[in-house]
């Protein structure tokens, strides 16, 4: 979602919010000599900012409120450069425990 602000954009199946349990591995973007991996360092902290819709900033506090009550208000996580390259629309994200 919009909402979110974020960067990267990866899509999952099975639980929500999976990338709790990503902290200290490494993504790996595509199986390309020119891809990029970065390393999942922290989760990322909600405010009310995502209750706002960013387009007509209507207000729908339903979505913090989920996300307080399933991930103690964490949805997201920061990550750091581990190997600079590239990224595209529909590689396969690979995890990986350092």
């Amino acid at each position: 979602s919009r909402c979110f602000s974020s960067n990267i954009t990866i899509e999952t199946q099975g639980e929500d919010f999976p990338e709790t349990n990503w902290l200290g591995q490494t993504l790996y973007f595509g199986e390309r000599s020119t891809s990029a991996s970065i390393c999942v360092n922290y989760p990322t902290k909600r405010c009310t900012v995502i209750n706002l819709h960013p387009e007509t900033g209507e207000t729908n506090t339903g979505i913090l409120k989920i996300i307080a009550r399933m991930t103690k208000g964490f949805a997201g996580v920061y990550g750091s450069l581990q190997r600079l390259g590239d990224i595209r629309v529909g590689d396969s994200v690979y995890l990986k425990t350092n």
